[in-house]
């Protein structure tokens, strides 16, 4: 959620920075190990691209496809899953005979489906790798399954890069999360065991290098790159966020759009509170809710409490209202908790450090990046979100209004 503090003041000026980046450039070398390294998936470029993860998982899954793997990379899969979920019969899940599963993809919208009818049986992988969950997908999903296959013995599975825990609270004891580095393990396991052709053989190990270095991460590299980081931080991210790309296109869009509304005084919008990924503004109305410290000493530097974030993940954006803690005066976190408490938006954690008070759906971006029409698109999506902002802060309003007398008075109206 938070990008990091803005700078107030460097050490150092960032021409320096940068000369100093040129001077000891013999650093990167050691980054020639992965940068000179082939990669199929890199150069169709794929390795980013969530549906080729999960055609490649499917061709993998499936015992009856041509990789020579057989049962392999299911059995194994179905042992990882069934040994972390206590509700899973043992005897059923590991004794059949796995060669009847046919591995179905985008099957209504379903990543994976790997389904046997003679053992009544079936695996559900939902994969998230570079997207989010969104409108309640999984409680859909396994709604639709259990419709679809009664009586059918089910396993359903959440895949992510770290093995996070579903959102839904509906799937929470019922998707099992798994990790990409599981994942690596099982094929790895299963390409052990068997005698591959050499063109399997090198496929797989191009898709798991690929695996490890765009989605796991591969430690080495981490702990060299780290090291180069923490020597060149400030020329390094003056390098990042003057970068031609997508990202920087969308960011330089909304903070255009941005600095319009804060010209109306409709927001307040201080560019330096901003960066490529997050791009920070308030409002009055929430200001005033929220109040503002005397000096610049929030988690953000700034007097600032709370901001409007527009999240910028490079293909697509949303808006969040986020509320940071440092600092806050006990009547901040008074007005805090109790718009926390009228939003219905109670603390996940007693010692949270910032707070998600309000979320827009995410907004993929189809534009091409090198026409005006992301200009246009970005716009009109900013316009939708600000509408969607007046809606929020009206209703809240309205809620204030109607639970005034059960209030202290410290959130004005």
């Amino acid at each position: 959620m938070y990008s990091g503090s803005p700078s107030t003041s460097n050490e150092i000026s960032d021409k320096e920075a940068l000369q100093n980046l040129l001077l000891d450039i013999q650093c990167l070398d050691r980054l020639s190990k992965w940068s000179n390294r082939f990669n199929l998936f890199d150069v169709l470029k794929i390795s980013g691209t969530e549906i080729r993860h999960s055609n490649v998982l499917a061709w993998l899954l499936d015992p009856n496809e041509n990789h020579g793997l057989g049962d392999a990379v299911l059995r194994r899969l179905l042992q990882t899953l069934v040994i972390n979920s206590p509700q899973a019969d043992v005897f059923h899940s590991l004794l059949m005979d796995l060669y009847g599963f046919t591995v179905l993809r985008e099957w209504e919208h379903i990543d994976l489906l790997a389904v046997s009818h003679e053992e009544r049986f079936l695996l559900c992988i939902e994969n998230k790798v570079f997207s989010g969950e969104h409108d309640h997908q999984l409680a859909r999903y396994q709604e639709l399954l259990e419709k679809e296959y009664p009586q059918y013995h089910k396993i359903f599975a959440f895949l992510t890069p770290g093995g996070t825990e579903p959102e839904e609270e509906t799937a929470c004891g019922t998707w099992q999360s798994i990790s990409y580095e599981q994942i690596i393990e099982v094929v790895e396991a299963a390409k052990f065991e068997k005698a591959l052709s050499a063109e399997v053989s090198y496929f797989i190990d191009q898709y798991l290098d690929a695996v490890r270095r765009h989605i796991v991460g591969d430690r080495e590299l981490e702990k060299i790159c780290r090291e180069i980081y923490a020597k060149h931080r400030q020329a390094l991210d003056l390098i990042y966020e003057n970068r031609p790309d997508t990202a920087s296109q969308i960011s330089s869009i909304v903070q255009e759009w941005c600095e319009e509304k804060s010209h109306t005084g409709e927001i307040s919008f201080d560019p330096q509170y901003s960066g490529k990924t997050y791009i920070r503004f308030t409002t009055p109305y929430m200001t005033k809710l929220l109040p503002e410290f005397e000096e610049e000493k929030s988690g953000w530097n700034s007097k600032s409490m709370y901001y409007y974030e527009v999240v910028n993940y490079g293909n697509s954006i949303k808006v969040v209202l986020t509320v940071g803690r440092d600092n806050l005066s006990a009547h901040q976190m008074d007005c805090c908790e109790q718009l926390s408490t009228l939003l219905n938006q109670p603390d996940k954690k007693e010692a949270w450090r910032w707070k998600r008070l309000f979320a827009t759906r995410r907004h993929s971006i189809k534009a091409d990046p090198l026409t005006d029409d992301l200009h246009k698109e970005l716009f009109q999506a900013m316009n939708q979100y600000w509408e969607q902002i007046a809606d929020f802060e009206h209703k809240t309003c309205t809620a204030i209004e109607q639970s005034s007398q059960t209030l202290d008075g410290n959130l004005p109206v």
